[in-house]
């Protein structure tokens, strides 16, 4: 954790850390506004359990946003006590990570990360059919709004 706290309070003096939905905002506007300051937003992929334990108790003593993008896939096997799908990431985790419950993403959202959709099953969309990406996509989407 005192890494990733350096880290933070590294971009702090450098950046202005900004949610995702206003970095986008500014990005559609036009980049005449970057020359107001410098901006970085944080995002977190996939949605495991170490953002409840190691990083919110951070960001939220920092008062800092993030964003993260749930494969939502993930949270419905681990509920299920299903490990399968998170097979395709064994050789690239260091360690056992556990999907987030949908509890544990409800208390994120409560705690100021903004949630959104990154797939159902964590699939290469440059490979997909184009029908196949789109329910990847918004199936997610709508997993998330009915939690």
């Amino acid at each position: 954790m005192s890494l990733l706290l350096a880290q933070l309070q590294h971009l702090l003096r450098h950046y202005q850390i900004i949610p995702l939905y206003e970095a986008i905002d500014l990005w559609r506007k036009g980049p005449h506004l970057t020359d107001e300051g410098q901006y970085v937003s944080i995002t977190f992929d996939d949605g495991f359990t170490n953002l409840v334990h190691h990083v919110a108790p951070v960001f939220e003593k920092l008062k800092l946003p993030a964003t993260v993008f749930l494969t939502t896939g993930f949270i419905e096997a681990g509920m299920k006590g299903d490990t399968r799908p998170l097979e395709i990431f064994k050789h690239r985790l260091a360690c056992h990570a556990k999907p987030l419950t949908w509890q544990e993403v409800g208390n994120l959202a409560e705690m100021g990360f903004e949630i959104g959709a990154h797939t159902i099953s964590h699939r290469n969309l440059t490979k997909l059919p184009f029908h196949t990406l789109e329910k990847e996509v918004a199936s997610c989407k709508e997993e998330i709004e009915y939690h």
